[in-house]
């Protein structure tokens, strides 16, 4: 249920711990909610169908299967926002004529209203009896038309949010809808092969459009107002001239229905996208001959110009969820690809959080370090990273610096003191392997880094040179970590053994090691107070400080855990691994307190945002999830979710009493 319905899995898991908050429920309401959309970083992760610009062809809106729309900066291809709220499959979006106002539409029955500014809901828009496919805005902004299965177009005031009109002609479902340049002309394509316009304030249908031999799958307007282009599951589009209604150019070509038509702004170019065919064709208006092949971009379910007539947008689907769907824009004189829109990079690799819990930054396995503003879900800037994987990464206390590691032997910092505009400030070279893991000493003045060479390096983080070496490990160092009072230096060796070293004599104090067993030190972290070592390899291990004994074993991963961080609090310890859960242990009784699951992959990466209940985690999916781990502040929010959505009305399988009552 989570995959199809994460709204109805939500509600169901709120109110198995409403009923009885074991430690089962807390683990299933916690991970239903890191599932939905809106806590995931990252693209869509299932089909797209419908792609827009905004009016000042800045931002681009994308609607998916996986019940998301995204918003899009088009100069840097990152993700600007993600509008989660619909309980099925977003069909469709539609700016309006200022760019204040984002529609889209849904198969669960509804139409929302989402201001483009705060990318906050304004309104949900009820009525319909079946799945809305289609959405356009009148060119005034006053109206919004949809489109339904149900058979109907409605018109909506958009100020009252109120139904002004149900426009409908019989059983036929209406699959798109545009209005004309002038606004006085509705055309909308219909199930029974033809497209029909409206006359939008009289409310009666002025002219049928019949010579499709199937459904007509799409509608648009010349810029003239003078031609309309419909696309049919017949898998041809028509020019019709608006005088006569007659047609003027049948286009054939594509192997599946066409999906999507568009006019370039100055009229002299259709493009049309088919599903399934894998190529948007642009056609000339007045010779009716193809001019070119957009193709290389997945199956391409829609195509769209921006409002300069220079770029061009396809969106795609791969007919696998949890794939991220091509999503390209074009040069529209060239043809050629001109950037993919990304929500993170390749698998996710690194994740840390800024000590001020604002931003977050994720490292992937080709090297690009994206950073994002947490509380707007929004990707703020990509950064150029090592060659090969981000190994790890890591904020200076002050959250002015964030160091990655990589496998191409180098640790990269970046300054951070403004976050909308980071500055690369320095390469660090010394080690002679990749670099596993980098830590900041408690004042931020030394940066340690492991090595696959056997070493340790610290390093001023003012002159950015190195200041000392520490050799002697039998393998390679894959984690470090400071202790709170910074007199301490932690390393874990692929060996298994953890050594604590002297930072005044640059000296081992002790070396640790498990019983007999050869299990990589993956992760190391100190308690907050000091006291205890955590270190993840085949299990946890907890150890104490002063005497330099074990505590405690952890043990409920089925699989090698890799990754741990203690809650700012230092109650609670959360540990990853190969088994994709995240665990979350009470640091007093050593005991489970909630098993998460759901994490899309193998955890890469581990972080807690400081000063909250908020956790981050990086998978082998491309995904960023952010946990929220105080289950009373997660029902909460449920709750509000579900109002404001009136998921009650739209979720399927909700027949349960409401857990918000």
């Amino acid at each position: 249920m989570m995959q199809d319905q994460p709204e109805a899995a939500m509600l169901l898991a709120l109110s198995a711990y409403r009923r009885s908050p074991t430690t089962e429920a807390r683990s299933s309401l916690l991970s239903t909610y890191a599932q939905f959309p809106g806590n995931q970083l990252a693209g869509h992760t299932d089909d797209v169908w419908a792609v827009t610009f905004s009016p000042d062809g800045r931002t681009m809106a994308t609607a998916s299967d996986d019940h998301t729309a995204k918003l899009w900066d088009t100069a840097t291809g990152g993700l600007v926002a993600t509008l989660a709220g619909h309980t099925d499959r977003v069909a469709g979006v539609a700016y309006s004529p200022d760019g204040r106002t984002l529609a889209t539409v849904g198969r669960d029955r509804t139409a929302k209203l989402w201001d483009t500014g705060t990318h906050r809901l304004v309104a949900t828009l009820t009525g319909h009896s079946s799945g809305v496919n289609g959405v356009a805005f009148r060119p005034d902004g006053r109206t919004l038309a949809t489109a339904s299965d149900d058979g109907t177009v409605r018109l909506w005031d958009v100020a009252t949010h109120r139904q002004a009109a149900v426009l409908t002609t019989g059983d036929s479902t209406v699959r798109r809808v545009a209005f004309s340049p002038d606004g006085r002309t509705l055309a909308a394509a219909y199930s029974d092969r033809k497209a029909r316009l409206w006359d939008v304030d009289a409310r009666r249908v002025t002219a049928t459009l019949a010579g499709h031999t199937n459904t007509v799958t799409a509608v648009a307007f010349s810029p003239d107002g003078r031609t309309l282009a419909t696309g049919s599951s017949d898998r041809t589009a028509r020019l019709w001239d608006l005088e006569s209604y007659r047609t003027t150019a049948t286009f054939e070509g594509h192997a599946d229905m066409v999906w999507s038509v568009a006019f370039s702004p100055d009229g002299r170019t259709l493009a049309t996208a088919a599903v399934n065919d894998g190529t948007a064709r642009l056609w000339d208006t007045t010779t009716h001959r193809a001019t070119g092949t957009l193709a290389g971009a997945g199956l391409i379910s829609a195509v769209a110009f921006g409002p300069d007539g220079r770029s061009m947008a396809t969106v795609a689907e791969t007919g696998q969820r949890g794939v991220t769907p091509p999503l390209q824009l074009w040069n529209a004189t060239t043809h050629e690809k001109a950037r993919t829109l990304t929500g993170s990079g390749e698998s996710t690799t690194a994740v840390a959080v800024s000590p001020d819990g604002r931003t977050l930054a994720a490292g992937d396995s080709h090297g690009s370090v994206f950073v994002w503003d947490i509380a707007g879900h929004r990707l703020v800037t990509p950064l150029t990273g090592p060659t090969g994987a981000v190994t790890s990464l890591v904020f200076s206390p002050d959250g002015s610096t964030l160091a990655g590691t990589g496998e191409d032997g180098t640790t990269r910092l970046w300054d951070m003191s403004r976050r909308e505009e980071p500055k690369e400030a320095a390469t660090l070279t010394g080690h002679s392997g990749s670099v596993r893991a980098a830590a900041f000493s408690p004042d931020g003045r030394t940066l340690a880094t492991a090595g696959s060479d056997h070493s340790t390096r610290l390093w001023d983080t003012r002159s950015h040179d190195q200041v000392a070496v520490l050799d002697g490990e039998p393998d390679a160092v894959g984690s470090v970590a400071f202790s709170p009072d910074g007199r301490t230096l932690a390393t874990g060796s692929h060996d298994g053994t953890i050594r604590l070293w002297d930072l005044r004599s640059r000296t081992v104090v002790t070396t640790l090691a498990r019983d007999g067993q050869m299990c990589r030190a993956y992760t190391l972290a100190f308690s907050p107070d000091g006291r205890t070592l955590a270190a993840t390899s085949c299990d946890i291990t907890l150890w104490s400080t002063d005497t330099h004994q074990r505590i405690a074993r952890l043990t409920g991963h089925t699989e090698t855990t890799s990754r741990l961080a203690y809650a700012p609090d230092g109650r609670t310890l959360a540990t990853a691994g190969y088994d994709r859960t995240v665990r979350l242990w009470d640091t007093q009784s050593h005991q489970p307190v909630a098993t998460l699951t759901g994490t899309g992959g193998y955890v890469s990466g581990l972080a807690y945002a400081p000063g909250s209940h908020l956790l981050a985690t990086t998978n082998t999916d491309r995904a960023v999830r952010l946990w929220e781990l105080d289950p009373e502040t997660v029902a909460a929010r449920v709750c509000t979710l579900s109002g404001e959505h009136r998921w009650r009305e739209t979720v399927r399988a909700s027949s349960q009493r409401n857990p918000c009552d």
